[in-house]
């Protein structure tokens, strides 16, 4: 040790900065890779298959929100119109588990209509968001792509009547009269991603 260091105080073991991770008691094993995976996680890090819940993760889990790809159906959390005000501290605790802002919170909860706020590849994660919505104070529902009966379809063009809707596919043409259908949601992909050559 050089000799301008000789007089510095021991002050002992420096704490981590960094959370200290799960013991193995509290790690949950997955039934289907047997893998063991942090109390926070609703479904295996590896497999993703539904974990088991304890009572400790029931209280420590937090969801991934991971989309469904392509093949899979997926399921749906529909934020319902809140007629109440709701506190800021509720919306910065709704945000942070939708994984939105919370101008994004505010703007969906300020429609006064029924809108989507998530879509996840796993049942067990979709009804923990209704679950700690519902904590909150927050009415939500899940709603899976199978329970719509397989309706999930590439749409090339929909056309609006005054009694239906048709609905424009890859060879095929579905009419369906409005009393059948119930949300209808608009979206836009933006693609940020930029091409470097």
């Amino acid at each position: 040790m050089p000799k301008d260091n000789e007089n510095i105080p021991f002050l002992g073991p420096v704490e981590p900065s960094e959370p200290q991770g799960f013991s193995a008691e509290q790690m949950i094993r997955c039934e289907e890779c047997l893998r063991a995976n942090p109390p926070t996680r609703a479904s295996c890090l590896y497999c993703v298959a539904p974990l088991p819940l304890t009572e400790t993760s029931a209280r420590l889990i937090k969801p991934v929100l991971r989309p469904p790809e392509k093949h899979q159906l997926g399921y749906n959390n529909i934020l319902l119109p809140h007629e109440q005000v709701i506190s800021d501290e509720i919306v910065v605790d709704a945000a942070a588990l939708l994984k939105l802002t919370p101008e994004n919170v505010r703007a969906c909860l300020s429609q006064g209509v029924a809108l989507p706020v998530t879509y996840t590849a796993n049942r067990v994660e979709a009804e923990l968001v209704t679950e700690r919505l519902r904590e909150l104070g927050l009415h939500s529902l899940t709603v899976s792509d199978d329970e719509l009966g397989n309706t999930v379809r590439r749409v090339r063009s929909m056309r609006f009547d005054d009694d239906s809707l048709t609905i424009n596919q890859a060879g095929a043409a579905e009419q369906i009269c409005w009393g059948d259908i119930v949300l209808i949601v608009t979206d836009r992909l933006v693609d940020t991603r930029i091409e470097i050559k």
